[in-house]
């Protein structure tokens, strides 16, 4: 039973239902069943979980969720609320949720439950993982690391780590255990391992004791001793200190470290250099002992050497090349000191006398008895002598006597005369064996007689050397004796004089002599002899020449023997020096040649004194330049000054302000230049081709010098680079090469900004092209030839380091030289581009030799060492035009108004000087000798008529055979050699690459249109073949040059300069010390690098530099017994070893390899083999056929134009070479060669049919 509340109409009805059957009538309105009801008092019934356990998921709690029901009887669903209700987040902890149910009769119940939310989760550590440290001493390593711990619920768990961040961890593994702490107390533990290792390398350093100098060089035992540590480990070895006692450069030594951890370092101290062998010095010039007269100019000549080190520095009581003190009498000291690079020190010394000539000295009787040695020899000599003007007396019996005669010579001490009874003189009597008398007497007369010892059966041979030295005086001749019977010679009486001549003529020379007039007897029996004329007459002598003349008296009566012509000596000499005295009458100046003693010149109130760039008094200490005049015939200086100029203060160098010289050119900074001169500058400066020379009071200059004109300048190198001018003169029209300049001066480096080479402060370019003898070292002399190029800017052509001396043993051997003409020296000794020449009557003369002309001379030395000429060959007037040279053959076509020759179709033009055999006519067979001038036109300089008989040796074409200068090469293939057109063919055969600027000789016949077809053309000199020498080099760098950006433009290999182009594959760090391999040609003497790599050492390091070279030998020098001492390859010298050839010895021309050694530049041959023939032909097909001649082929103009020999077509060209005329059934031989597809006939032989 139920109420249920209706509404109808709006209005409530309450119904009292009765439980029953509910039907739906078909208005849809529900009816039950009147039913009995019994009242509901039974709760409702709860099912509960019992107690919830969760797990936290944060720090809030978690949502739970649970399931609660209640039942009831009455009621099928009754309310249940819970609280809190499921899915509500619950707090950590336990939380009792309650519930309650209530049906729909009101009955109700209640009920409750646990909920427990807990956190048993440990934290998550955040860990490194395992790594690895390095070792930063031998405690180990600080070892920091990061470490953290997360937690769902903890916010901030706690982290433990054992050893903690930040500890020493020590060598080795160790493990860090962490363990990480929540709020709820959750424990998390972890762990990682942390390894602390060894792996640096110990550190191993080197010292050398003692330390080397500034030149990097010791000249003592070197220590080398080696220090190891390690930051980490302890040190187990250390090897390698050694003592190095050997000489020789870029010596090494190595040394190992080796730590307990395994670890190994190595070391090598390189570049030790140990030279204990001090220089070597040789003194050439003056001699031991040697005697020299007052004032008598004595160059000196040393020479130090020193193979390993090199020299650093030689210093002597005079430079070498200047002269020795012999401006005071007696005895002095001449010494060297030479220092090497080092430090080891050698000084060789010496003593010399200076001695006073007598004024007059003359021999009037001499005896020679030569009695074979038993008993003994003798000799006996009377004259007379007068002391000079600058001796100091003699004083006797105070003077020691010196006599020598031929090869005897004894001294008689001082104190040794007494005077005579009769009181004229002093005399000595000595014992047998040697000077028995020997009287002095105050008027100058003397006598001595000596006995001698002679081998027996030896004579003595005329004319005998005679000296005598009293004191610090001396007299010297030649005895001429005539033999007249066995070992004794005839009484002869000599005189000899020097003189001027006064008047030469009708068989009388008349000279002024110190004694007075003298006129002496000339025959034809007298040798006349002038350094320019051998076969000199009387009456080539003029009034004015200084002679030296030799009287024979013969019959009672003089004549004259000998007459030579003395060449004159510079009459004016300027002496330099500080005044250190002065008065009216004299001012005394010292010298500023070291420890020489002052000069006193009188003066007299006339005498000039002229000053000089701003000085105006004189006075002591004032420097001056005395001009006086000397002796005609002494050459010494006469005490009278006849000027004085006073000048600036000198600095201590030797040069004054400004850098001017003291007097005379420097020899060591020197400069020679021709050119036009273009003007004067506001400075005063002369410019020549664009060069700026200053003009000092000094500078001798010639009259009449114009702009315009082409000067000769001879100047020194100022430091900075300055030329001063100490010569300028006209030039003679051809004889120099406008703007050629030759410089001799020391090498000072290399200015970083431009790369030129500094000469004694001048810059110089030194290109690819220069052809030098490799790196010179700093300080070194070299000579240089170059030209004046744009702006005045000096372009090298070649470079040669020099010595300081040159030193060649006297021999037999004949000297061969060919170069300029410099002039006569004033002892008449021919100058050669430096080298003199001693001539007399039996040198043979050929041409006309000219000044700075090309002559060519054979010598022989003679005992004293000088050169004595045998013959000298100078050109004719033709052979000194310019140009090149040809040879044509062939029949002249015409002959020009002008004179010129048509041969073959080619101009030759004839001048005056072309030689001709008779009269030269129009049909006449020729040889024509030709120089090809500039331009290309064509001079004949011979002509000569050849036999008719030779025409069929020259069939339609004109040989020629020419030397020149390849101009250019066309794209067309012709070539152009010295402005003529040269075209080469299938027949040509061309040996060497063409390239512009070589040296090419041509073989060929000219073509009608005056080009020539070149039969063979053959490359010639340095530029033969750009590549054609190959080289291979490997060694250690010692230098990189590098130009003014930094880049690598040279490196040094054992002193050998290889350069760097743009093209070089460079495969290495080019370090100093570092090994490399070089592939390289040759070009022009200097090696052109291709390629450079790095050398891998381990195995097999090189000790020392090695070449090997392929290529083409230029030219061969060599020795006195004919073997190969010196193969030049494109301009590159080799030094051959002796035992380098071990099969045919090479010749020009040949194909060669050549291996060896590099030592401080010098390129040493050790091994020479032969290569196989170049492949200039490969790709000719040649052919050689023989037959008769079955057909004759002719063009379209009737010329024959080919033939067939056995049904094989040949073809003719205009170089075939043919002997006679082609004709059918002729049995010929031909040789040539297949080009496109024909075959040309290169050679034709007719053979002789057998009968």
């Amino acid at each position: 039973m139920g109420i249920s509340v209706l509404k109808l109409g709006g209005i409530a009805v309450c119904l009292l239902l009765i439980w029953a059957t509910v039907a739906l009538n078909p208005l849809g309105i529900r009816t039950a069943a009147a039913q009995s009801q019994t009242p509901d008092t039974t709760p409702p019934q709860l099912a509960l979980p019992g107690s919830i356990t969760v797990e936290s998921i944060s720090r809030q709690g978690v949502a739970v969720t649970y399931v609660a029901t209640a039942r009831d009887v009455s009621d099928p669903d009754p309310p249940l609320v819970c609280n809190p209700a499921s899915g509500t987040v619950f707090p950590l902890g336990t939380t009792t949720v309650s519930c309650t149910a209530t049906d729909a009769a009101g009955n109700s119940s209640s009920g409750s439950f646990p909920v427990t939310v807990r956190d048993i989760t440990p934290p998550t550590l955040t860990l490194p993982a395992s790594f690895k440290t390095e070792a930063s001493s031998r405690l180990g390593a600080l070892v920091i690391y990061a470490n953290s711990a997360s937690d769902t619920v903890d916010p901030g768990p706690v982290v433990v780590c054992d050893p903690l961040s930040g500890s020493v961890f020590p060598l080795g593994a160790t493990i860090v255990s962490c363990t990480g702490i929540d709020a709820s107390g959750n424990v998390a533990g972890e762990h990682f391992v942390v390894t602390v290792e060894d792996t640096s390398m110990p550190t191993i350093l080197g010292r050398v004791s003692p330390s080397p100098n500034a030149n990097g060089w010791n000249n003592t035992d070197v220590a080398v001793t080696f220090t190891c540590s390690d930051i980490a480990s302890k040190i187990v070895t250390c090897e390698g200190d050694s003592t190095l006692v050997r000489e020789g450069n870029r010596q090494s030594v190595g040394g190992i470290a080796i730590d307990s951890a395994g670890n190994i370092a190595t070391a090598t101290l390189t570049g030790i250099n140990i030279d204990k062998t001090p220089p070597i010095v040789v003194i050439k010039s003056p001699a031991q002992g040697a005697e020299f007269l007052l004032s008598e100019p004595v160059l000196t000549a040393w020479e130090v050497r020193d193979t390993l080190s090199g020299v650093d520095k030689a210093t002597g009581t005079t430079q070498t090349g200047l002269s020795v003190d012999t401006s005071s009498l007696g005895p002095h000291e001449f010494s060297i000191t030479a220092i090497d690079r080092a430090g080891n020190s050698t000084t060789a010394s010496l003593s010399y006398t200076v001695v006073s000539p007598f004024a007059d000295f003359v021999i009037h009787n001499a005896e020679v008895a030569l009695e074979g040695g038993s008993p003994r020899d003798e000799f006996l000599v009377e004259g007379t002598f007068r002391t000079g003007g600058f001796s100091n007396g003699i004083n006797m019996p105070n003077e020691a006597i010196t006599v020598r005669f031929d090869g005897f010579t004894q001294t008689i001490p001082a104190a040794s005369f007494v005077r005579e009874s009769n009181d004229l003189g002093f005399k000595y009597d000595g014992a047998s064996g040697g000077i028995t008398r020997f009287i002095v007497r105050d008027d100058g007369q003397f006598l001595v007689k000596a006995e001698m010892l002679k081998l027996p059966g030896v004579g003595l041979s005329s004319p005998v050397r005679f000296s005598l030295r009293i004191g610090d005086d001396v007299g010297q001749t030649d005895i001429g004796l005539g033999v007249i019977g066995p070992y004794r010679l005839e009484r002869r009486q000599t005189r000899d004089f020097f003189g001027t001549v006064v008047s030469a003529g009708e068989g009388i020379l008349t000279a002024k002599t110190n004694a007075g007039i003298v006129s002496v007897a000339v025959t034809p029996a007298t040798s006349i002899r002038m350094s320019h004329k051998p076969e000199a007459g009387l009456s080539d002598l003029i009034a004015g020449d200084l002679v030296a003349v030799s009287l024979v008296e013969q019959d009672g009566e003089f004549f004259a023997d000998k007459i030579v012509r003395v060449p004159a000596k510079t009459r004016n000499k300027h002496v330099p020096g500080e005044v250190v005295a002065i008065t009216d009458t004299h001012i005394t100046v010292a010298s500023t040649v070291p420890e020489a003693a002052p000069v006193i010149f009188r003066r007299a109130q006339n005498t000039p004194v002229r000053f000089h760039r701003g000085e105006s008094e004189i006075g002591v200490g004032a420097f001056v330049i005395i001009g006086a005049v000397r002796d005609p015939l002494t050459g010494l200086l006469s005490t009278e000054a006849k000027e004085i100029n006073v000048i600036p203060r000198k600095e201590s160098t030797g040069k004054a302000v400004d850098g001017d010289p003291a007097d005379g050119l420097n020899p060591f900074n020197q400069a020679k230049i021709v050119g036009v001169l273009e003007g004067i500058d506001k400075d005063g400066n002369w410019i020549v081709n664009g060069i700026p020379i200053a003009i000092g009071p000094l500078t001798q200059l010639d009259e009449g010098l114009t702009v315009g004109q082409t000067i000769k300048v001879h100047a020194e190198l100022m430091p900075g680079g300055r030329l001063l001018a100490r010569r300028t003169g006209k030039t003679a029209k051809g004889s120099e090469s406008v703007g050629e300049t030759k410089l001799e001066g020391v090498f000072e480096g290399i200015d970083e900004m431009t790369g030129d080479w500094i000469i004694s402060g001048l810059n110089i370019r030194v290109g690819v092209t220069a052809d030098t003898d490799g790196f010179p070292s700093l300080g070194q002399t070299i000579k240089v030839l170059a030209r004046l190029g744009d702006g005045g800017s000096i372009l090298v052509r070649e470079i040669e380091n020099r010595l300081d001396s040159e030193y060649t043993e006297a021999g037999n051997s004949v000297l061969k030289l060919q170069s300029a003409f410099l002039g006569v020296d004033s002892q008449g000794n021919w100058e050669v581009n430096g080298v003199k020449f001693a001539v007399d009557r039996s040198t043979r003369l050929e041409g006309s030799p000219t000044l700075r002309r090309t002559i060519a001379v054979e010598a022989i030395r003679q005992e004293d060492g000088s050169l004595l000429a045998r013959s000298i060959s100078g050109e004719t007037p033709v052979g000194r035009l310019s140009g090149n040279r040809a040879e044509l053959t062939g029949v002249i076509e015409e002959v020009l108004d002008n004179g010129s020759l048509v041969i073959q179709g080619v101009t030759i033009a004839r001048g005056i000087l072309t030689e001709s055999e008779g009269d030269i006519q129009t049909g006449d067979f020729v040889e024509v000798e030709i120089l090809i001038q500039r331009g290309g036109s064509l001079l004949a300089m011979g002509v000569v008529l050849r036999d008719e008989s030779a025409l069929r040796d020259y069939p339609g074409s004109s040989p020629v055979d020419m030397q020149g200068i390849l101009d250019r090469v066309d794209p067309d293939g012709t070539l152009t050699v010295n402005g003529i057109a040269i075209t080469v063919g299938p027949l040509s055969q061309v040996k060497g690459s063409l390239i512009s600027g070589a040296g090419v000789s041509v073989e060929g016949l000219f073509a009608p249109d005056g080009s020539i077809m070149a039969r063979e053309l053959r490359i010639r000199g340095r530029r033969a073949a750009l590549g054609g020498v190959q080289a291979t080099i490997q060694g250690l760098v010692e230098e990189v040059i590098r130009n003014r950006s930094g880049n690598a433009r040279a490196i040094v290999i054992d002193g050998v300069a290889i350069n760097l182009e743009t093209l070089t594959q460079v495969k290495s760090g080019l370090d100093n010390g570092t090994p490399v391999l070089v592939r390289a040609f040759i070009v022009d003497g200097e090696f052109v690098a291709r390629e450079i790599e790095d050398i891998d050492t381990s195995e097999d390091p090189p000790t020392m530099g090695r070449f090997v070279i392929k290529g083409s030998i230029d030219d061969i020098d060599h020795d006195d017994q004919g073997q190969p001492e010196i193969l030049k390859l494109n301009g590159r010298d080799f030094v051959v070893s002796s035992m380098a050839i071990t099969g045919e010895a090479p010749v020009e021309g040949s194909a060669v390899e050549i291996q060896g050694d590099i030592d401080d530049g010098v390129l040493l041959a050790t091994n020479i083999e032969s290569e196989r023939e170049s492949t200039e032909n490969q790709g000719r097909i040649e052919f050689d056929v023989q037959g008769a001649i079955t057909s004759i082929i002719n063009d379209e103009n009737g010329n024959v134009a080919g033939f067939a020999v056995d049904g094989n077509r040949l073809s003719l060209r205009t170089l075939t070479l043919f002997d006679g005329i082609l004709e059918r059934g002729m049995v010929v031989q031909v040789a040539g060669i297949v080009s496109e597809g024909q075959l040309l006939a290169s050679r034709i032989k007719q053979i002789e049919e057998s009968t």
